[in-house]
């Protein structure tokens, strides 16, 4: 059955239709919360107030086991895709059973009322993703939890998602939680192509979202423009590389010239986040190709009031980055990789370890000679403690002949209970510095008293290291703060 173009259908009393296929052509729906399509197959185009899985006799029946894996239920698959047709949907409380993936549509409201909806097919669960010259734009999901099937299957795979977000613009997440997907949580991100490379995400929210155990990442950020992520929580990913609570890393591909061609990851903000329990890092903002500052790199993302605990924070292959108010707890920060790192500043963050493993430091600056440049790299209000390492290293495989880490400055730090405090190149004798690193500005308060027996020691080794054959300038300032220039 065909309904003619702009017709309003009113289901009063028991109206229902039955059996079929019913084509909407800019058609609205009116009912109350009951059966009005019952073994009907809907296409074309609907709108309503608000339309509810009752309407098609949807079932919230799955009954999950203590580790949410499912015993047993009703498949609503076919219900719910009659229901993602209509841009105003509201998902009665229960736990619903879907075998097939679900489609949003531009200008569609999905609100969840807290309802569970447990996925047992394969792939991505929730596309939210235009076609190749149209995005999918102002969409919001809200008050939902998706359970993947990760427990169903044992298929080596790390792409099927719970929420993918791909060439879609004004998108918000909120309050949604993703778990137990063989894939990541959430995805945002389009494939590059050797001829079409505009499908961008755009202004893409994830408010008050929960990622948990799922097999590669908790969120994925692989291409986007503008997007925040704020009040969330990313925790216990475990299965298969990078097992991260969140990963920025471009997509990338070669044209047929050779070159690369990267992906934009631009103006990102997470604010106010929790990392735990992920099998490697918390977060990591990774660009491991672009070693040529000509070519996309990650580029101003701000992480500020965020915690991570047993998670560490990796950075590499990005400019304009600041990372500020941050609390790691038997977790560390990592400055390394092969990409581009350009002005990147680490403000008031207190850095804990408790298990202090003799090797462990508590900020790792590594380069070698294949790795591209590091430059203007800020610490300032850095509290560690507890590391058995340093309490940040410079690091470097072999010797570089003229440096590859330029302009750190380490300014107003506190180091407490470390086996060293600033080491440079491969020495670890406290506050001693390699030439490989040119530029380095540090003054931080002294915790505990320098004895005039130390202070003589260094004197005396800075004069050595000058009669070699390198230039360099020494000030030292014996007291409560120490400035070093080399």
């Amino acid at each position: 059955m065909t309904i003619p173009e702009d017709r309003t259908l009113v289901f009063r009393g028991d109206g229902c239709i039955q059996n079929g296929v019913v084509v909407g052509n800019n058609t609205t729906v009116k009912a109350e919360r009951k059966v009005v399509f019952k073994n009907v197959v809907l296409n074309g185009t609907f709108h309503s107030i608000v339309a509810y899985p009752e309407w098609f006799d949807a079932k919230a029946d799955c009954i999950l086991d203590n580790n949410n894996k499912v015993i047993s239920g009703t498949d609503n698959i076919n219900a719910f895709r009659n229901l993602f047709l209509f841009d105003n949907i509201s998902i009665s409380s229960g736990t619903y059973m879907l075998s097939g993936a679900l489609r949003c549509l531009s200008g569609q409201t999905v609100e969840g009322c807290n309802a569970t909806l447990k996925f047992t097919g394969k792939g991505v669960f929730m596309h939210i993703d235009g076609s190749s010259l149209e995005a999918v734009v102002n969409v919001i999901i809200r008050n939902l939890t998706i359970i993947g099937s990760k427990l169903e299957y044992t298929d080596i795979t790390e792409h099927w998602h719970g929420v993918y977000i791909g060439y879609a613009k004004t998108i918000k997440i909120e309050d949604v939680r993703c778990e137990l997907c063989r894939g990541d949580g959430f995805y945002i991100g389009t494939a590059l192509s050797k001829t079409k490379n505009n499908r961008i995400p755009e202004n893409i929210e994830l408010d008050g979202v929960e990622s948990y155990y799922n097999h590669r990442q908790g969120l994925s950020i692989t291409r986007v423009r503008v997007a925040k992520v704020k009040n969330s929580e990313f925790c216990y990913t475990l299965g298969t590389m990078p097992q991260a609570g969140m990963d920025i890393e471009p997509n990338s591909i070669t044209d047929d010239s050779g070159k690369l061609i990267v992906g934009e990851c631009e103006d990102i903000e997470i604010s106010n986040c929790l990392f735990k329990g992920n099998k490697r890092e918390g977060l990591i903002l990774s660009n491991w190709y672009c070693t040529d500052s000509s070519i996309n790199i990650i580029n101003n993302v701000k992480v500020t009031g965020c915690r991570f605990v047993d998670d560490d924070l990796y950075v590499s292959g990005s400019k304009d980055c600041n990372f500020s108010n941050l609390e790691l707890v038997n977790s560390n920060i990592s400055v390394t990789g092969k990409g581009i790192i350009q002005n990147v500043k680490f403000n008031d963050i207190s850095i804990e370890d408790d298990n202090k493993v003799s090797t462990r430091n508590g900020i790792e600056l590594g380069y070698t000679k294949e790795w591209a440049q590091r430059s203007n790299i800020y610490f300032e209000n850095i509290s560690i403690k507890g590391f058995g390492g340093a309490a940040i290293k410079a690091s470097y495989q072999w010797p570089v002949e003229n440096g590859l880490l330029k302009g750190v400055t380490i300014k107003n730090c506190k180091f407490e209970n470390c086996g060293a405090n600033v080491v440079s190149g491969e020495k670890a004798l406290m506050m001693t510095f390699c030439h490989k690193v040119k530029n380095i500005d540090i003054n931080y308060p002294v915790v505990f008293l320098v004895s005039m027996i130390i202070v003589i020691i260094v004197i005396v080794i800075f004069k050595k290291i000058n009669n070699r054959k390198r230039i360099s300038r020494v000030p030292f300032r014996a007291g409560l703060n120490k400035e070093m220039l080399i």
